[in-house]
């Protein structure tokens, strides 16, 4: 399979020690119900096998989700020069038959640890309705400071009740010294 997998956070080398991923699915991974039948009937987590129309590649088999919203983000790059820009897509999935009005924000975790910016969010709180098994994709362009430092970094998403997560999305991407 050549497609992305859409695991929840796979894990990175952030240029001094391995940061362990979670490599469960989420919505819309290709990998669900595309499985070969096989004799284990539960999952890394003892969730049953199959949950859905057949088995799901992998050590997961992905289950319907207990959050009301399911969020995934794609960027557009994960290398970015310093001063230039964070491109990426937000698709918010309402799992309920009710219209919900949730909120998002966002941070960044930086190469050693931290997080930013340290005196809240990146973005947000937004307040977002959506209508009852909506998905809703949003494209977000994100400024990189001119004087961010090379190396790895993790941008944070979440969504719920601000500030009690629901649900939460992570991706990596680099700051690059040049192109």
């Amino acid at each position: 399979m050549s497609e992305d997998p859409l695991f929840v956070q796979p894990g990175y080398w952030n240029g001094e020690t391995w940061v362990e991923g979670d490599y469960h699915l989420v919505y819309g991974s290709p990998c669900i119900d595309r499985g070969k039948t096989v004799a284990v009937s539960s999952d890394v987590d003892g969730d049953t096998r199959p949950q859905g129309v057949g088995y799901d590649m992998g050590a997961d088999e992905y289950s319907i989700p207990h959050a009301d919203v399911d969020m995934i983000l794609s960027p557009t790059a994960t290398e970015i020069l310093p001063g230039g820009t964070l491109d990426y897509t937000v698709l918010g999935i309402n799992q309920t038959g009710s219209v919900l009005t949730i909120d998002f924000w966002s941070n960044v975790t930086l190469p050693d640890g931290s997080i930013y910016p340290p005196s809240g969010e990146l973005i947000g709180p937004l307040s977002v309705a959506l209508d009852p098994l909506e998905n809703r994709s949003v494209y977000w362009t994100q400024p990189v400071p001119s004087e961010a430092e090379p190396g790895m970094y993790t941008y944070n998403a979440f969504v719920g009740a601000y500030p009690s997560i629901m649900n939460k999305y992570h991706f990596n991407f680099e700051i690059t010294a040049s192109p």
